[in-house]
């Protein structure tokens, strides 16, 4: 039986929530919080398939708390608002990684995008993190000073937050668990132009190698607020040339 928690201080807006839950989900148990510290209380001691958070929350913000959720529970969630510029500026910076979290349903609530939303998470799987696939490239290096020094020229296949799958131009030098050390440059021609300086650069784990594709995945470690402050930047200009 799904569970689903329902966080928002206006009434009216709870009782469309909880009506959408039930029609697309009829035997779900649809539970109320009126602010993110009952929230939290529920959180402490219940299990829930599906978190709705309502942005205006009368002890906190409706991102931040979800920016604080997503670092401690591994569950489907999206914000409710009328939607403004503060609104959106602060889903764009502070939400930017999440592909269920950035969602937004806009109030007065559409009934039809509500269940859509909620079918979508619930039922379809979605992906909880975005998957980026930016033009930009990689340089990885071993990260070891007892060992002869290696480096591979790779072109980034598919990126989040937490790693990368990159492609080499040659044989893969590197081994399953092996600690390396990412460069990010960009192309123009013959000339390279690295984009992350000695600051910003990523740790990382290798985590699968196939030799014969030549192309090998990363876990990266916990990223510092810096780093990832960086690559959110270098991927918010890919999207604004794309657009």
């Amino acid at each position: 039986m799904k569970s689903i928690l329902v966080i928002d201080q206006n009434k009216i807006s709870i009782l469309m929530t909880v009506e959408a839950c039930k029609d697309v989900i009829p035997k779900a148990q649809v539970q109320v919080a009126y602010t993110g510290e009952s929230a939290l209380k529920k959180l402490e001691t219940q299990t829930f398939d599906l978190i709705i958070v309502d942005f205006d929350l009368p002890d906190c913000d409706g991102v931040s708390f979800i920016k604080e959720l997503k670092k401690i529970y591994p569950i489907p969630m999206f914000l409710t608002a009328f939607v403004d510029s503060i609104v959106l500026d602060a889903i764009k910076k502070e939400l930017f990684w999440f592909e269920d979290a950035s969602r937004l349903i806009s109030k007065p609530v559409a009934f039809k995008n509500l269940k859509t939303i909620i079918s979508d998470l619930i039922f379809e799987e979605k992906k909880l993190i975005k998957t980026f696939t930016p033009s930009f490239f990689a340089t990885i290096s071993n990260d070891s000073k007892n060992k002869q020094k290696k480096d591979v020229d790779t072109k980034i296949l598919k990126l989040t937050q937490e790693g990368a799958s990159l492609k080499s131009s040659r044989s893969i030098p590197f081994i399953k668990n092996e600690k390396v050390t990412v460069s990010l440059y960009e192309e123009n021609g013959k000339t390279k132009k690295q984009l992350n300086n000695k600051n910003y650069l990523i740790r990382a784990s290798v985590f699968i190698v196939n030799s014969q594709k030549k192309e090998f995945e990363i876990i990266f470690e916990t990223l510092s607020s810096q780093v990832l402050k960086k690559l959110e930047n270098l991927l918010q200009k890919e999207e604004n040339k794309k657009n």
